[in-house]
Protein backbone atom coordinates (compact mmCIF):
# COMPACT_ATOMS: atom_id res chain seq x y z
CA UNK A 1 0.00 0.00 0.00
CA UNK A 2 1.35 3.41 -0.96
CA UNK A 3 1.40 5.98 1.82
CA UNK A 4 -0.12 8.94 0.02
CA UNK A 5 -1.61 12.17 1.29
CA UNK A 6 -5.31 11.45 1.89
CA UNK A 7 -6.30 14.72 0.22
CA UNK A 8 -3.99 15.44 -2.75
CA UNK A 9 -2.50 11.91 -3.09
CA UNK A 10 1.09 13.12 -3.10
CA UNK A 11 3.64 10.57 -1.91
CA UNK A 12 6.12 13.23 -0.86
CA UNK A 13 6.32 16.17 1.53
CA UNK A 14 5.43 18.50 -1.37
CA UNK A 15 1.63 18.76 -1.46
CA UNK A 16 -0.70 20.56 -3.82
CA UNK A 17 -0.90 24.26 -2.90
CA UNK A 18 -4.48 23.98 -1.60
CA UNK A 19 -3.93 20.75 0.36
CA UNK A 20 -4.93 21.12 4.03
CA UNK A 21 -2.22 18.63 5.05
CA UNK A 22 0.62 20.52 3.40
CA UNK A 23 2.09 21.62 6.72
CA UNK A 24 2.15 18.26 8.48
CA UNK A 25 5.45 16.42 8.89
CA UNK A 26 5.48 13.47 6.49
CA UNK A 27 6.35 10.96 9.19
CA UNK A 28 2.97 11.68 10.85
CA UNK A 29 1.21 10.59 7.66
CA UNK A 30 3.31 7.42 7.39
CA UNK A 31 2.79 6.65 11.07
CA UNK A 32 -0.99 6.96 10.73
CA UNK A 33 -0.97 4.36 7.93
CA UNK A 34 1.25 1.94 9.85
CA UNK A 35 -0.73 2.43 13.07
CA UNK A 36 -3.97 1.46 11.31
CA UNK A 37 -2.43 -1.43 9.40
CA UNK A 38 -0.76 -2.83 12.53
CA UNK A 39 -4.14 -3.19 14.25
CA UNK A 40 -6.21 -4.36 11.27
CA UNK A 41 -3.71 -7.03 10.24
CA UNK A 42 -4.17 -8.68 13.64
CA UNK A 43 -7.96 -8.94 13.52
CA UNK A 44 -11.12 -7.19 12.26
CA UNK A 45 -12.05 -4.15 14.33
CA UNK A 46 -14.84 -1.73 15.02
CA UNK A 47 -13.81 1.90 14.60
CA UNK A 48 -13.84 2.56 18.37
CA UNK A 49 -11.70 -0.54 18.92
CA UNK A 50 -9.34 0.54 16.15
CA UNK A 51 -8.94 3.95 17.80
CA UNK A 52 -8.39 2.38 21.21
CA UNK A 53 -5.87 -0.21 20.02
CA UNK A 54 -3.81 2.17 17.90
CA UNK A 55 -0.31 2.80 19.22
CA UNK A 56 -0.21 6.30 20.68
CA UNK A 57 -2.93 8.88 20.11
CA UNK A 58 -5.56 8.60 17.39
CA UNK A 59 -5.30 11.95 15.61
CA UNK A 60 -7.26 13.78 12.94
CA UNK A 61 -4.89 12.49 10.25
CA UNK A 62 -5.59 8.91 11.39
CA UNK A 63 -9.33 9.48 10.94
CA UNK A 64 -8.88 11.17 7.56
CA UNK A 65 -6.64 8.40 6.24
CA UNK A 66 -8.98 5.68 7.51
CA UNK A 67 -12.01 7.33 5.87
CA UNK A 68 -10.41 8.27 2.55
CA UNK A 69 -7.74 5.61 1.97
CA UNK A 70 -9.21 2.59 3.73
CA UNK A 71 -13.01 2.98 3.57
CA UNK A 72 -13.46 5.10 0.42
CA UNK A 73 -10.74 3.17 -1.47
CA UNK A 74 -12.30 -0.16 -0.42
CA UNK A 75 -9.20 -1.39 1.41
CA UNK A 76 -11.49 -2.56 4.21
CA UNK A 77 -14.87 -4.23 4.08
CA UNK A 78 -17.68 -4.36 6.60
CA UNK A 79 -18.18 -7.96 7.72
CA UNK A 80 -20.94 -7.43 10.25
CA UNK A 81 -21.92 -5.44 13.29
CA UNK A 82 -21.45 -5.92 17.01
CA UNK A 83 -22.97 -4.14 20.00
CA UNK A 84 -20.42 -1.88 21.62
CA UNK A 85 -21.20 0.70 24.31
CA UNK A 86 -24.88 0.05 23.70
CA UNK A 87 -24.56 0.89 20.00
CA UNK A 88 -24.35 -1.33 16.92
CA UNK A 89 -20.87 -0.85 15.43
CA UNK A 90 -19.64 -1.92 12.01
CA UNK A 91 -16.75 -4.38 12.02
CA UNK A 92 -14.03 -3.66 9.45
CA UNK A 93 -11.81 -6.32 7.92
CA UNK A 94 -8.65 -5.53 5.95
CA UNK A 95 -8.97 -6.76 2.36
CA UNK A 96 -6.19 -8.64 0.59
CA UNK A 97 -4.21 -6.95 -2.22
CA UNK A 98 -5.76 -9.34 -4.78
CA UNK A 99 -9.27 -8.49 -3.60
CA UNK A 100 -8.54 -4.78 -3.87
CA UNK A 101 -6.95 -4.98 -7.32
CA UNK A 102 -9.88 -6.91 -8.77
CA UNK A 103 -12.18 -3.97 -7.92
CA UNK A 104 -9.79 -1.22 -8.93
CA UNK A 105 -9.11 -1.82 -12.62
CA UNK A 106 -12.10 0.40 -13.42
CA UNK A 107 -12.05 3.68 -11.45
CA UNK A 108 -15.14 4.81 -9.57
CA UNK A 109 -14.22 8.47 -8.93
CA UNK A 110 -16.39 10.76 -11.07
CA UNK A 111 -13.61 12.57 -12.97
CA UNK A 112 -11.70 9.36 -13.63
CA UNK A 113 -14.86 7.56 -14.73
CA UNK A 114 -15.51 10.25 -17.36
CA UNK A 115 -11.95 9.85 -18.69
CA UNK A 116 -12.05 6.06 -18.54
CA UNK A 117 -15.41 5.73 -20.29
CA UNK A 118 -15.24 8.57 -22.82
CA UNK A 119 -11.50 8.77 -23.41
CA UNK A 120 -9.26 11.77 -23.78
CA UNK A 121 -9.46 14.29 -26.62
CA UNK A 122 -7.29 17.04 -28.02
CA UNK A 123 -6.85 19.66 -25.34
CA UNK A 124 -6.58 17.14 -22.50
CA UNK A 125 -4.66 14.19 -23.90
CA UNK A 126 -1.67 14.49 -21.58
CA UNK A 127 -3.82 15.03 -18.49
CA UNK A 128 -5.99 12.05 -19.46
CA UNK A 129 -3.07 9.67 -19.85
CA UNK A 130 -1.29 10.98 -16.75
CA UNK A 131 -4.38 10.67 -14.56
CA UNK A 132 -5.07 7.08 -15.63
CA UNK A 133 -1.49 5.95 -15.07
CA UNK A 134 -1.33 7.78 -11.73
CA UNK A 135 -4.61 6.17 -10.65
CA UNK A 136 -3.49 2.61 -11.42
CA UNK A 137 -0.20 3.26 -9.63
CA UNK A 138 -2.06 4.61 -6.60
CA UNK A 139 -4.18 1.47 -6.28
CA UNK A 140 -1.00 -0.64 -6.27
CA UNK A 141 -0.83 -2.21 -9.73
CA UNK A 142 2.74 -2.94 -10.80
CA UNK A 143 4.13 -1.19 -13.88
CA UNK A 144 3.49 -4.11 -16.24
CA UNK A 145 -0.19 -4.31 -15.24
CA UNK A 146 -0.55 -0.52 -15.36
CA UNK A 147 0.98 -0.47 -18.84
CA UNK A 148 -1.39 -3.22 -20.00
CA UNK A 149 -4.45 -1.43 -18.58
CA UNK A 150 -3.36 1.89 -20.10
CA UNK A 151 -2.88 0.36 -23.56
CA UNK A 152 -6.28 -1.33 -23.37
CA UNK A 153 -7.86 1.95 -22.30
CA UNK A 154 -6.22 3.90 -25.16
CA UNK A 155 -7.70 1.41 -27.61
CA UNK A 156 -11.13 0.76 -26.11
CA UNK A 157 -11.90 4.40 -25.31
CA UNK A 158 -10.81 5.57 -28.76
CA UNK A 159 -8.30 7.96 -27.21
CA UNK A 160 -5.41 6.81 -29.41
CA UNK A 161 -7.26 7.08 -32.73
CA UNK A 162 -8.98 10.34 -31.77
CA UNK A 163 -5.97 12.14 -30.33
CA UNK A 164 -3.10 13.99 -31.96
CA UNK A 165 -0.07 12.37 -30.36
CA UNK A 166 3.59 13.01 -31.11
CA UNK A 167 4.44 9.38 -30.34
CA UNK A 168 4.30 6.84 -33.17
CA UNK A 169 2.49 4.11 -31.23
CA UNK A 170 0.41 3.59 -28.09
CA UNK A 171 3.30 1.62 -26.59
CA UNK A 172 5.70 4.52 -27.13
CA UNK A 173 3.21 6.91 -25.55
CA UNK A 174 2.69 4.86 -22.41
CA UNK A 175 6.38 4.11 -22.02
CA UNK A 176 7.11 7.84 -22.24
CA UNK A 177 4.89 8.32 -19.16
CA UNK A 178 6.60 5.76 -16.97
CA UNK A 179 8.00 8.60 -14.86
CA UNK A 180 4.44 9.38 -13.78
CA UNK A 181 4.26 5.88 -12.33
CA UNK A 182 7.78 5.85 -10.91
CA UNK A 183 7.46 9.23 -9.17
CA UNK A 184 4.02 8.58 -7.71
CA UNK A 185 2.27 11.58 -9.25
CA UNK A 186 -1.23 12.20 -7.93
CA UNK A 187 -4.14 11.91 -10.35
CA UNK A 188 -6.62 14.40 -8.89
CA UNK A 189 -5.61 17.67 -10.60
CA UNK A 190 -4.93 16.06 -13.98
CA UNK A 191 -8.24 14.18 -13.85
CA UNK A 192 -10.19 17.28 -12.90
CA UNK A 193 -8.72 19.29 -15.78
CA UNK A 194 -9.16 16.48 -18.30
CA UNK A 195 -12.76 15.74 -17.35
CA UNK A 196 -13.66 19.44 -17.65
CA UNK A 197 -12.33 19.52 -21.22
CA UNK A 198 -14.09 16.27 -22.13
CA UNK A 199 -17.41 17.54 -20.76
CA UNK A 200 -17.04 20.86 -22.58
CA UNK A 201 -16.59 18.98 -25.88
CA UNK A 202 -19.72 16.89 -25.50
Amino acid sequence: MNYTCPKCHSQFKFHNPDCPWGGIDWHHIEKAYTDILAVLTRAPQTLPALRENTHGDWTEIHGTIFDSRFVDDSRVEKIGEVEQDGTERSVYKLRTPDEIRADKEIPSHKDLTIIYEQGGCDGCLDDSVVSMIAYWEMVDFDWEKTRELALDWLDESGTWTRGSFEESSPEELIDSKKHVYSNGYGWKNAASQASSVIKSNQ
